[in-house]
């Protein structure tokens, strides 16, 4: 059996410079699983950091810290945060519009949880900078092309994508859940998902839960 394609990827084949993208003769081949395309909070935390040097510009640093944070903390869709005004944050929750696929078409209006924390930092963002209606005044585009530029200065492969931390919201909210009896379905409720099957992906296990069970039947835990 041959070696899967991602696997022999090192961080060169990865970075592209000058335009972010993919590597030459990627495009066709198939993604690695969902579990190698999420982010986790090690790399949460290079992104973060990489974000005090993203500009000169000290509101734009903070913008997308506090962008890559929402979507990290509450799962939700990167088109649905853009969305996101100063009117739907209240001290608990962030309504939120679901969207269709692609964000052509407006679904529905729901609510997700937020700390203290979070919303802490929303509002010390919106005081400081004197921000009005959107959170985030940049296109889609304009997102996916400022990740590309946070991952290659955090030395991230080319496959995570934005939607990178709604994967990983989802694997640490089934690890940390208290109610195993129906966690799946409070994960669909925390992610929007209008079928089941769409969250029931996340139950496969891990390589790193794999591997940790082979440890302990071996007695080298």
């Amino acid at each position: 059996m041959s070696r899967p394609w991602w696997l022999n990827l090192s961080r060169e084949n990865h970075l592209i410079m000058g335009k972010p993208g993919r590597p030459k003769g990627s495009k066709n081949k198939p993604k690695p699983p969902v579990e190698l395309r999420s982010i986790t909070d090690d790399l949460f935390g290079k992104l973060i950091l990489a974000c005090n040097y993203y500009s000169y510009s000290e509101k734009k640093n903070e913008r997308w810290k506090l962008y890559l944070t929402i979507l990290w903390r509450t799962g939700i869709r990167p088109s649905e945060a853009l969305a996101i005004t100063t009117d739907d944050i209240f001290t608990d929750k962030i309504r939120v519009t679901r969207l269709k696929r692609r964000g052509k078409e407006k679904k529905n209006v729901d609510y997700v949880p937020i700390l203290e924390s979070l919303y802490n930092q929303i509002v010390n963002y919106v005081s400081q900078y004197k921000v009005r209606g959107k959170l985030f005044p940049v296109t889609y585009d304009g997102a996916v092309y400022a990740f590309s530029k946070l991952k290659q200065m955090a030395g991230l492969s080319y496959e995570f994508t934005l939607h990178g931390f709604r994967h990983g919201y989802a694997y640490k909210y089934l690890r940390c859940s208290v109610s195993e009896r129906d966690a799946l379905a409070r994960l669909q409720r925390a992610l929007g998902h209008k079928s089941l099957d769409s969250t029931s992906k996340y139950t496969i296990p891990t390589f790193d839960s794999v591997h940790e069970d082979t440890r302990r039947m071996y007695g080298d835990a």
